[in-house]
């Protein structure tokens, strides 16, 4: 980035500082090719770019009054785009082994090879708009234990619940999403 693109920058900055949005529009246009090579390259999933852009574009102006003017902005940039598409990723990671958990328990409602099959077949995003449908304190303990990583006791400190709760909380939300996702494998198997 030449010095009077990122002189022309640093005054957008000020200026949506200052809540001038057609400011942050500018900045969108002169960054947005640098920004979707990045996304491109980095992220697996192509159909997700347009997704991944509106996060970076929504985090950069959450963090325009932290940029540090002795960087350039692309620079700068790169790094909020990589650590986005980093905790996306990391976010996938983690939805997939809740995904796998729920299916390592899953009882087959039929065989299991066909089950397998349509399982397979379903993404995650089908799996978390399942995932939705339940409880809210299934889906707190969830979020906590397979998103955040968390122990069974940090859980229970977390929400100042007694560990048995919790134990108990885990179990049934995982029962409950296993037989949500084995009817969606049931009305699968019924459409064919």
């Amino acid at each position: 980035m030449d010095v009077s693109i990122q002189e022309r920058i640093n005054i957008l900055i000020d200026q949506c500082i200052e809540g001038d949005m057609n400011a942050f529009g500018e900045i969108y246009d002169l960054t947005i090719n640098d920004v979707k090579k990045a996304v491109y390259f980095l992220l697996e999933n192509k159909q997700d770019v347009e997704d991944m852009i509106h996060e970076i574009y929504l985090e950069v102006y959450k963090s325009l009054k932290n940029y540090n003017r002795s960087r350039t902005f692309s620079s700068w940039l790169t790094g909020v785009a990589i650590r986005q598409i980093h905790n996306y990723r990391r976010r996938n990671w983690k939805l997939s082994r809740l995904f796998q958990k729920v299916n390592t328990f899953s009882l087959a409602m039929s065989e299991p090879d066909i089950a397998n099959m349509v399982v397979e077949q379903m993404d995650l995003q089908k799996v978390m708009e399942q995932i939705q449908k339940l409880p809210f304190n299934f889906r707190s303990v969830l979020l906590l234990k397979y998103i955040y990583d968390y122990s069974q006791d940090e859980i229970a400190e977390i929400l100042q619940l007694p560990i048995g709760t919790v134990k108990s909380r885990l179990h049934h939300a995982l029962k409950k999403a296993r037989t949500i996702i084995n009817r969606q494998i049931f009305s699968l198997e019924q459409e064919r």
